[in-house]
């Protein structure tokens, strides 16, 4: 949390009336990964073709930035021939599907989309709007909100800047998918950008791999990320939750062997194919190590 959301008025939400819900679900929306190991970037080639033959789905060729591959719905590899670096990018539905298997063995994570939709019992199409009057003014003169509403009744609060690490957006999900008339289903989502996208997503990964439910994490997320900006969604979340610390790379011991594992095992394991084995145990100084008494004897 930034210096200036500390500061911010808690929200009270007058004016919102009541909103019963029948359901609300979250995911993870979307996923920007990227990785340097020849061996996981192969991973998730084959990861891609299996579920692009397996399910028919039509193929595009797509290229950003120096890097070339193909994209099918919600699924894109592509490769940089000039660094060696591959990068998929995941969105929607398989993005919740894929993102805990890409997530572990990515060297970065520019992007990490937490999104919680929820659809209300009766129509409601004030609610963005009312949202929007309901945020403190003092809040307003520190922060950046902005609601806009398009022609055919779609509106959307959008919740500090494009181009910050964090930013927010409150929509109605149901008129941008053509789904439901407005008033009906709405989205609250966090978009989060490097460096703390790959905190985040490690943090996450790290507590379902310990037995936390995976939706309940996302949904406490995005409610506390609103809340602490001045703006209270219309679900419930638990209110002892602990969002992950985004100002520093996650630095825990499984983070750190899971980075050994995918970044520089297949670099070491090409060099002693070759026959580097001395220069990879000098070059990592592992002699040192063991005379030290780290390493077992055996």
């Amino acid at each position: 949390m930034s210096k200036t959301d500390k500061n911010l008025l808690p929200p009270t939400n007058r004016g919102v009336r009541n909103f019963p819900l029948q359901s609300v679900s979250s995911r993870i929306d979307w996923l920007t990964a990227t990785t340097q190991s020849d061996d996981i970037g192969l991973q998730w080639l084959t990861k891609y073709r299996t579920r692009a033959d397996n399910e028919g789905l039509l193929q595009q060729e797509h290229s950003f930035k120096g890097f070339t591959g193909m994209g099918t719905d919600g699924f894109t590899w592509m490769y940089n021939p000039t660094t060696g670096w591959y990068m998929v990018i995941l969105s929607s539905g398989t993005a919740a599907q894929y993102w805990r298997d890409i997530a572990p063995k990515s060297t970065n994570i520019t992007r990490i989309d937490l999104a919680v939709t929820v659809l209300g019992v009766t129509p409601y199409e004030e609610l963005i709007g009312d949202t929007y009057s309901a945020i403190d003014d003092e809040n307003k003169r520190q922060r950046k909100y902005a609601l806009l509403v398009s022609s055919d009744s779609g509106a959307t609060l959008y919740v500090g800047s494009r181009y910050s690490m964090n930013y927010g957006r409150l929509y109605d999900k149901g008129v941008e998918s053509g789904e439901y008339k407005p008033g009906n289903l709405f989205r609250y989502e966090v978009e989060i950008k490097k460096p703390a996208s790959y905190n985040v997503a490690m943090e996450l990964a790290h507590k379902i791999r310990r037995g936390e439910h995976q939706e309940s994490m996302v949904l406490n997320y995005v409610y506390h990320w609103f809340y602490t900006r001045g703006v209270e969604p219309v679900f419930e979340a638990d209110m002892n939750y602990v969002s992950p610390d985004i100002q520093a790379r996650i630095s825990t011991k499984d983070s750190q062997l899971a980075w050994l594992r995918t970044s520089v095992r297949p670099t070491v394991q090409r060099l002693l194919e070759a026959g580097f084995g001395k220069d990879v145990v000098e070059a990592l100084e592992l002699l040192k190590y063991k005379q030290l008494g780290l390493f077992d004897n055996d």
